[in-house]
């Protein structure tokens, strides 16, 4: 606000007795001073909230709002981050309303295992049989392609998040086709139901 839209607001006697240079003009002034870094910021409020404009700072915030700060992790300098940096956390949170228009679904937990570590390939079995070959109940295998083998931690907490409470897990990295699949390590198991 400036220094002549405060004077519109004030009592037509106390407008008729401000004269430059006088304590009241310099008041004024200082009033309008005070109010532009608040009124800069009104300007800028949609930027906040942007996650590509936003300030870095401010990117766990939008996290937490968008409820996707389940998958950051405590770096070493305090702050909370994803493996794959800045540019990813914002990619995640662009992602985030499709991400909980979807969660649940398997569509939604590839889309966010995609948006939190930036590989794409990861595979969601629906039907998973045990040994004699019947499906398996409230149990989903999730492949993780081998780009993002060195994300496991993010990968579980996404799975954490994504997946249905009652929804058992079962984590594999992917094979690739010249690999002996009976060397490969077994798949381990995430949220498991008691039964």
């Amino acid at each position: 606000m400036q220094q002549d839209e405060i004077v519109s607001l004030l009592p037509r006697v106390v407008q008729r007795s401000i004269l430059p240079g006088e304590p009241l003009d310099a008041l004024l002034a200082a009033m309008a001073g005070l109010q532009a870094p608040t009124e800069q910021l009104a300007r800028d409020v949609q930027q906040l909230a942007r996650p590509w404009q936003a300030p870095e700072a401010m990117l766990p915030y939008l996290a937490r709002w968008l409820d996707v700060d389940g998958v950051l992790a405590l770096g070493g300098d305090g702050a909370y981050t994803l493996t794959g940096g800045t540019g990813q956390l914002r990619e995640l949170i662009e992602a985030a309303a499709e991400i909980a228009q979807w969660r649940g679904t398997a569509r939604g937990l590839a889309l966010f295992l995609r948006s939190a570590t930036g590989v794409d390939g990861f595979a969601i079995e629906e039907t998973v049989l045990d040994e004699h070959g019947r499906p398996r109940p409230f149990v989903i295998r999730v492949v993780v392609p081998g780009a993002a083998a060195d994300q496991r931690g993010v990968i579980e907490r996404v799975i954490r998040l994504g997946k249905p409470a009652y929804v058992q897990c079962l984590i594999d990295d992917a094979v690739p086709a010249s690999a002996d699949p009976a060397s490969a390590d077994p798949p381990s198991a995430l949220g498991a139901p008691d039964a």
